[in-house]
């Protein structure tokens, strides 16, 4: 078995519940501008949207998973985007934010 790493070159998918998909629409496709590129009405529904050329966002709603596990009970991501436009997305959400913003950061890396 090999020490070497995976060659992961990024996220591809990622998916969120949450139980008002129009307000997370209204986050990601809304505020943030990112395209809704697929909507499934079925297993609850769920609004797919791309971030940057490879990753898809699922927001889905809550709901058991595979084996009867629960899900979504922390989730964590982070978006990369160009060091010149972080202060103004700072700025976009923290204007539109009606909840404390905790956990904006820049990874330096």
């Amino acid at each position: 078995m090999s020490n070497e790493p995976v060659p992961v070159t990024g996220v591809c998918e990622i998916a969120l519940e949450m139980a008002d998909l129009e307000a997370g629409e209204r986050f990601y496709a809304g505020l943030l501008g990112l395209p809704v590129v697929e909507t499934w009405s079925d297993r609850g529904g769920a609004i797919w949207l791309m971030a940057g050329d490879q990753t898809r966002i699922g927001l889905w709603r809550p709901q058991l998973g595979l084996g009867g596990g629960r899900g979504g009970v922390h989730v964590h991501y982070a978006m990369h985007l160009p060091a010149a436009a972080y202060q103004a997305a700072v700025d976009r959400l923290r204007a539109e934010s009606r909840q404390q913003l905790r956990g904006i950061y820049r990874c330096d890396s």
